[in-house]
């Protein structure tokens, strides 16, 4: 069976730089569906947020399926938020390995320090 890595931080805690030296083939966040495909500039669209997270999802259940090892990285600021990859995880008898991190080197994706304070108040260890 294939190994599921989550990887879950506020903005800035060096989720990206991780997931690539992991796994620099088959990891995906849902900021890489807010990337223009044609300009290759990042911009972030919050009305579209659930459907970048199931377009995630989609691509890790894929991976999965196939059984390549992968890794996902959001914020997952509630544990809540890693329940379905968690949930699939244990129907299909794959490993999953969850890295909480809270180092923080600073936002590549210009997040509001506004933002930035509520996640890390709200996040659960």
């Amino acid at each position: 069976m294939a190994k599921l890595t989550i990887i879950r931080g506020i903005p800035g805690t060096g989720k990206s730089a991780l997931a690539r030296k992991l796994n620099p083939l088959h990891n995906v966040a849902a900021d890489d569906f807010m990337i223009d495909p044609e300009t290759g500039e990042y911009s972030f669209d919050e009305d579209s947020l659930t459907e970048r997270h199931r377009l995630c999802y989609e691509q890790i259940v894929s991976w999965l399926e196939q059984g390549k090892d992968c890794v996902v990285h959001n914020t997952f600021v509630r544990w809540r938020n890693i329940t379905p990859y968690v949930n699939y995880c244990d129907r299909k008898g794959h490993e999953v390995e969850v890295i909480s991190l809270s180092q923080e080197y600073g936002s590549i994706h210009n997040v509001p320090e506004e933002t930035i304070k509520r996640m890390r108040r709200d996040f659960e260890w």
